[in-house]
C-alpha cells in the first residue's frame, strides 16, 4: 500500500482525500477551478471532477502538474499496515 504525503503534513489514502488537497491548496493560491484548468490546459469540469474523488483515473502527469500550479509537494512511501509498527 503506498501513500502521498502532500506538503503540510497531510497524508492522501485514496481519490477523495487528493481531491481535498488539491481544492484547499487552490483556493489558499487564490484560483478559482476555470483558472487552475488553463493554467496546466485541462478543463473547470476535470478539476471538478479532481476535487470530489470522482475521476477515477486522473494520471500522474496531470496531477503532478495541477499540484505543481498551486504549490502542492508531495512524497511517495510505504505506509504500514494497521497491525504493523511504524
Amino acid at each position: 500500500i503506498y501513500a502521498i504525503k502532500w506538503a503540510f503534513g497531510m497524508q492522501i489514502l485514496n481519490l477523495f482525500e487528493l481531491g481535498a488537497a488539491v481544492r484547499s491548496a487552490r483556493i489558499r493560491k487564490g484560483l478559482s477551478q476555470s483558472e487552475l484548468a488553463e493554467v496546466i490546459g485541462a478543463t473547470q469540469e476535470w478539476i471538478s471532477r479532481l476535487e470530489n474523488g470522482r475521476l477515477p483515473n486522473p494520471g500522474m502527469a496531470n496531477v503532478l502538474m495541477a499540484c505543481n500550479a498551486i504549490d502542492l509537494g508531495m512524497h511517495l512511501g510505504d505506509v504500514p499496515f494497521p497491525d504493523e509498527e511504524i
